[in-house]
């Protein structure tokens, strides 16, 4: 593991699918030991996704976009025996992190009590969909759940075709960031008091954190949200997606500058000087107008030549891109953001994302290719004072996995 930040802090995970990994995932990428604890035989996520050898081998793709850098320890934690190999490791960290249903690891006796008396300085973290605590703090979630429950899908669209599921799962994500931010937050309160932190994450409540401008609209505004398509937040009528002549542009013409130079960069000064569009208030009047006067003039030319344009005069404004056209940017290499390591697994190169900062000049990145359930297995048993006699009695009797 490289030195980072936390370099010297272990973290044990418990936690499966998305939003708990990534939260392990990225303070692994600040220099942590993270150890991740599966089911034997390893968690759903390593088979779920796109078909082909890296599922079958249980390195799937969503599963190894937070897996790298991580050491794997397969143990049933709810057997008696991988109760004790749980107690053993959490013994020793500095953070547990786990992402089952509330109640779960409680009723395997690892509740909030119990895990302290195990380690009175540990940080212990929980990822769920709704909570603790609250009338839905039981219920299983994923993130289109979210997505659903929460609102934020009925604000996702157009009124035609509302509500979408956002495609991407941003809750889950959203969610595992705020996780390692708590996270780091009760290190640094751990560091400073030497006490038990507990934390707790819900999936719902992150996705209102990440509402939080919609929502207050609602509470402070008394507006309803609507499902308005393409047009931006600030609702400025010089902003949205507009069609080109070939491509999609996406414009962001909030201010009053800003609008100044798009009408000269464009060649229509002549906006600047109409009754409709002179000021602010007479410009959102006449969205409609505006908007049509816009879209007749991008229509000259290509979205990649408007975005060169308007860039230039400092109008923000870029070209829609696919998923494999923005992957492929000089600028995506410039700032180091995909990670490509060889996985011995698969026996091919691997890329994966790595953090979305830069510290000290650096990306932090994973170490290692994601590995296979159990690939350390027999090496932290070993660490832990189990002799190799106990662990293949261990694995003979299915509650652990040696790879």
């Amino acid at each position: 593991m490289s030195e980072g930040p936390l370099s010297g802090v272990r973290i044990v995970d418990l936690t499966h699918v998305l939003a708990g990994p990534y939260c392990t995932y990225l303070l692994g990428l600040l220099g942590a030991e993270v150890i991740k604890v599966e089911v034997p035989g390893g968690e759903g996520a390593r088979r779920i996704g796109p078909p082909g050898s890296p599922r079958e081998a249980g390195l799937s793709a969503p599963f190894a976009a937070q897996a790298g850098g991580k050491r794997m320890l397969a143990a049933d934690f709810r057997t008696p025996e991988g109760a004790d190999i749980l107690r053993a490791l959490l013994r020793r960290a500095d953070v547990f992190v786990e992402g089952l249903r509330p109640g779960v690891v409680a009723r395997a006796g690892f509740d909030e009590e119990s895990v302290r008396a195990l380690n009175p300085r540990l940080v212990f973290a929980s990822v769920s969909g709704f909570g603790q605590d609250g009338p839905f703090s039981p219920w299983p979630a994923y993130d289109h759940i979210i997505q659903a429950m929460s609102g934020l899908m009925s604000v996702i669209g157009t009124p035609e075709i509302a509500p979408l599921r956002v495609g991407p799962p941003v809750v889950d994500y959203i969610s595992g960031l705020y996780a390692a931010f708590a996270v780091m937050a009760g290190l640094a309160a751990r560091e400073r008091t030497g006490a038990f932190q507990r934390v707790d994450v819900a999936m719902r409540d992150c996705a209102f954190a990440m509402m939080s401008a919609v929502i207050s609209a609602h509470l402070n505004a008394g507006m309803i949200p609507r499902p308005v398509g393409n047009i931006p937040a600030s609702d400025s009528p010089s902003s949205g997606v507009f069609t080109t002549k070939y491509g999609l542009l996406a414009l962001a013409a909030n201010h009053e500058r800003q609008f100044r130079d798009l009408c000269i960069a464009l060649g229509r000064p002549d906006l600047l000087s109409d009754p409709r569009f002179a000021q602010p208030e007479r410009r959102q009047t006449n969205a409609a107008a505006l908007r049509s006067e816009l879209s007749t003039v991008f229509a000259d030319r290509t979205a990649a030549e408007w975005e060169e344009l308007l860039m230039a005069a400092g109008v923000p404004a870029g070209r829609v891109r696919t998923i494999p056209e923005a992957v492929a940017e000089p600028q995506t290499t410039a700032r180091g953001l995909l990670h490509e390591m060889f996985s011995s697994d698969l026996g091919r190169a691997i890329v994966v994302p790595g953090a979305a900062f830069k510290l000290n000049g650096s990306v932090p990145l994973p170490g290692d290719a994601p590995r296979r359930a159990g690939a350390d297995t027999a090496t932290i048993l070993a660490e832990l004072g189990y002799d190799g006699g106990r662990v293949a009695e261990l694995a003979r009797r299915g509650i652990v996995t040696l790879a």
